[in-house]
C-alpha cells in the first residue's frame, strides 16, 4: 500500500513540475505575440487550434496574420471566430478591416431592409444565448397560461393572455434565431481564397476554361465538390469551379 502511494506522489510531483516548468502553447504564442514574433506566434497558435477550437485562438489567430499581411488567413480565422460567438465585436471589426485589404471587391444585390434587419438582430448573439431565452420565454407561456386559467379577475386574465402571447411570439423567434445560428456553426460551405489568385473554371478539369480570377481573401459559397475541384458560387451569383486548394472552408 505504501509503495502504490509512492507512486502516486511522485507521479503528482512529475506532472506539477512539468506543468510549472513549460508553460502551454497558448502562453507561450501569446508571448511570442507581444514581442511581435506573428509568424512564431502563429505556428504555435495553429498547434494548439488541434486540441480544441475557441473564439479567443480563432481571434489571436486572424490578428497574426493580418500583421503578417496574409489577409486571406486573417479573414478565415476571423470568421471562424465570429461563427463560435457571432456577437464578438472586435472580431466583426478586425474582419472589416481585412477585407478592406482585398482585391475582388464583389458587387453583392441589394438586400431587402428588413431582412438585414433581422441578420442583424440574429448575430447579435450565438446559438447558446438565444436557446436560453428561447427557454425563459417559454416559461413566460407557462406562467402567462397559469394566471389565465387560474384566476378569475378579468383584469388579471387580460395580463396573463398578453404576457402568454408575447412570449410566445419571442419565444419562437429565439428558437429560430438558435436554430440558424447552430446551421450556420456547423455548415461547412462558406470557403475563403488564401492563395494569392487562383482561375475559376467552367467544369471541374485543369484544362478546362477559364472564366474569372479571383484573389486572397474572397468569400465564397461552395456548392458541391468533385475530386479536386468545388464548386463555388460568389455573392453576386458567379459560378465556377476551382482547386481545393486554393481555398479553406470556414
Amino acid at each position: 500500500m505504501k509503495r502504490i502511494l509512492l507512486y502516486i506522489y511522485i507521479i503528482v510531483v512529475n506532472f506539477q513540475i512539468s506543468a510549472n516548468a513549460e508553460p502551454n502553447l497558448m502562453e507561450k504564442a501569446n508571448q511570442l505575440y507581444e514581442k511581435k514574433d506573428y509568424q512564431s506566434a502563429s505556428i504555435l497558435y495553429e498547434q494548439q487550434n488541434k486540441q480544441g477550437e475557441c473564439v479567443a485562438l480563432y481571434y489571436n489567430l486572424g490578428n497574426c496574420y493580418y500583421r503578417q499581411q496574409k489577409f486571406g488567413l486573417a479573414i478565415l480565422n476571423y470568421e471562424r471566430a465570429l461563427r463560435l460567438d457571432p456577437g464578438d465585436a472586435d472580431a466583426r471589426h478586425n474582419l472589416d478591416v481585412a477585407r478592406a485589404h482585398t482585391i475582388d471587391q464583389i458587387t453583392e444585390p441589394d438586400e431587402n431592409v428588413i431582412f438585414h434587419w433581422v441578420g442583424s438582430v440574429r448575430d447579435f448573439y450565438g446559438s447558446n444565448v438565444w436557446a436560453i431565452l428561447s427557454i425563459v420565454f417559454f416559461m413566460g407561456i407557462l406562467f402567462g397560461g397559469f394566471v389565465y386559467w387560474y384566476f378569475a379577475i378579468v383584469r388579471y386574465r387580460k395580463i396573463g393572455f398578453g404576457v402568454g402571447l408575447c412570449s410566445f411570439l419571442l419565444f419562437v423567434v429565439c428558437l429560430s434565431f438558435s436554430s440558424s445560428q447552430k446551421k450556420r456553426q456547423f455548415s461547412n460551405d462558406s470557403a475563403v481564397i488564401c492563395a494569392s489568385s487562383v482561375t475559376v473554371k467552367n467544369s471541374p478539369d485543369s484544362t478546362a476554361r477559364n472564366i474569372f480570377v479571383l484573389h486572397e481573401g474572397t468569400e465564397v459559397k461552395i456548392s458541391d465538390k468533385i475530386n479536386d475541384f468545388y464548386e463555388i458560387e460568389l455573392s453576386n451569383g458567379s459560378k465556377g469551379w476551382l482547386s481545393t486548394d486554393a481555398v479553406k472552408v470556414i
